[in-house]
């Protein structure tokens, strides 16, 4: 049985694989460091998807976590930096270029990576959200029309209700009885 391959799976392969394509305009001495190059992208912004997963940043509004994205994506340039000047140094003569021109390069693609992003998983959740929103929307006309149909009304269900809840802290016995009485009345409304 062949399981589903998440689309952040294409995407990453997608988004580095044209990086890598773009190797084929460059001299070919680059091509090795531009492998490298990609490697240590594909792992840290994998690393950043964990960091950003495991924080629950994609849950809260961007505008209360923005400065711990910011931090994040920085420190994911330097990782990704290292990563490339250590593979550069075991593999190539390149020493894999200076140190903030390096964390720059990488800036410029993780900003706007991160941005696609939290930009796709609001709109996933937006569709989740307006999905559940018309369920229950849906739910509320159901029993609306099971109500109607049953020959109860709406209001005094919800009065019923109310007064059992008030009767817990009051009087447990009678409002046992009161659920039960509630219970019959639904089920025989509802048999009909």
């Amino acid at each position: 049985m062949i399981r589903k391959i998440s689309p952040y799976y294409l995407y990453q392969l997608a988004g580095w694989g044209f990086v890598l394509s773009a190797g084929a305009l460059m001299p070919t001495g680059f091509t090795k460091v531009l492998e490298i190059e990609a490697l240590a992208g594909l792992i840290s912004t994998h690393l950043l998807r964990i960091v950003i997963i495991r924080a629950g940043w994609l849950e809260k509004p961007l505008v209360r976590v923005w400065p711990w994205v910011a931090a994040a994506v920085l420190l994911t340039c330097i990782v990704a930096f290292g990563i490339k000047r250590a593979g550069c140094f075991w593999l190539t003569e390149y020493t894999g270029g200076l140190f903030p021109a390096g964390v720059f390069e990488y800036l410029l693609l993780l900003l706007p990576w991160t941005g696609i992003y939290f930009f796709y998983h609001h709109i996933q959740n937006s569709r989740r959200e307006c999905v559940r929103t018309r369920e229950l929307q849906q739910r509320v006309a159901d029993m609306q029309q099971q109500c109607e149909a049953s020959g109860t009304d709406m209001e005094s269900m919800m009065a019923t209700l109310q007064r059992i809840a008030s009767l817990i802290e009051a009087d447990p016995d009678r409002s046992r009885e009161e659920i039960t009485e509630f219970s019959k009345l639904l089920r025989s409304g509802y048999m009909r």
